[in-house]
């Protein structure tokens, strides 16, 4: 009896060291899965349209998406790094965003290299235009909602509205290698590279800078785009290739958050848009009161259109991985019907 008790002492005692390595050998190894659903319920109208959506819709702040993060720590001052982000429509059930052509894992799939001297990307990468244009509007990356998103990246024309959008090549790049500098005195600089492909040699080409120290936040970005993506196939249609940029201010009163952006976007034709955006958060209670305004004026060479959009909405936090909010928006574009939408909406984390 002695030597049985003595046998499951032992295989216990062993099993124990054999997690203990095992717990050691992934000490320096993280895995992290994150993501976040949002989802809205309301009626819908961009200016133009001959109808209404009444209707559940998905993102009404932020796409949703999930995926898979990953660094390994290779030496004191080198780490592996990957990322693997998909987006999804959380009132269909569908992968990918509506956007036609759209990969599964669209948001982001890179692998790479973390330092002390910045980090090194190979894969599909975050293009220049997307961090400045999040941070700098109330409204974060609102594709229906917020109107510097909505002028700029969410082409309407198949809801019969007449409006593309006036930055292209997507806000991920297929097949690309991007470099960020570390942290330094509040800057950070990112520099992206697009490759073509053997039967197309074009390439897109951008970069961008965010400095953020205290209360005051600036940021500027700066593009040169030939490949349309996901797919990182040439543009087809009137124009072959766009040059746009754009520069971006905030400021933190504390009880109030200021936001101002301009922005130009140049096709190889003589289509080009110029765009402002103003914008404000106040805390209010256990959330925010947030306001933006984006006018774009574009020149088509022949005709000028102008289109102006206001929103307005409260995000109230039930925790800090939930909150619900309520939102209205106005939409004018030159020689259409205006357009309001109303929509109430969830959004969690995890």
């Amino acid at each position: 009896m002695k030597t049985k008790r003595s046998m499951l002492w032992a295989k216990a005692a062993a099993a124990s060291a054999l997690l203990a390595s095992g717990t050691g050998a992934q000490a320096d190894t993280s895995v992290t899965l994150h993501g976040l659903v949002d989802a809205y319920v309301g009626s819908v109208k961009y200016s133009g349209m001959s109808g209404r959506e009444n209707s559940v819709g998905n993102g009404g702040l932020t796409t949703s998406w999930f995926g898979l993060s990953g660094e390994e720590q290779l030496k004191a001052d080198l780490s592996a790094v990957f990322d693997l982000e998909s987006f999804f429509r959380v009132n269909t059930g569908e992968v990918s965003r509506a956007r036609p052509g759209d990969t599964f894992f669209s948001r982001q799939a890179s692998v790479g290299l973390k330092g002390n001297w910045g980090t090194i990307r190979l894969g599909r990468n975050t293009a220049p235009n997307f961090f400045p244009s999040l941070f700098f509007n109330p409204l974060g990356a609102s594709f229906n909602f917020s109107p510097l998103f909505l002028h700029s990246y969410s082409p309407t024309i198949d809801r019969g509205v007449k409006w593309a959008n006036s930055i292209n090549g997507d806000t991920g790049w297929s097949n690309s290698v991007s470099y960020q500098t570390p942290r330094m005195a509040g800057l950070t600089a990112n520099l992206v590279y697009q490759f073509g492909s053997a039967e197309h040699s074009r390439s897109n080409v951008g970069a961008n800078i965010i400095y953020r120290n205290g209360p005051f936040a600036a940021t500027v970005f700066g593009q040169k785009v030939k490949l349309n993506n996901p797919s990182g196939m040439p543009f087809t249609g009137v124009y072959r290739e766009e040059t746009s940029w754009f520069g971006g201010l905030s400021y933190d009163f504390d009880f109030v958050k200021l936001f101002a952006t301009y922005q130009q976007a140049k096709h190889d034709t003589a289509l080009q848009d110029k765009t402002w955006q103003l914008g404000a958060s106040a805390p209010l209670g256990k959330g925010k009161v947030m306001i933006s305004w984006a006018n774009t004026r574009r020149d088509t060479g022949t005709d000028t259109l102008k289109r102006n959009t206001a929103t307005a909405g409260y995000d109230y936090f039930i925790s800090k991985r939930t909150d619900v909010y309520l939102l209205g928006m106005y939409d004018k574009v030159t020689g259409m019907d205006e357009g309001t939408s109303v929509v109430a909406g969830i959004r969690h984390r995890f």
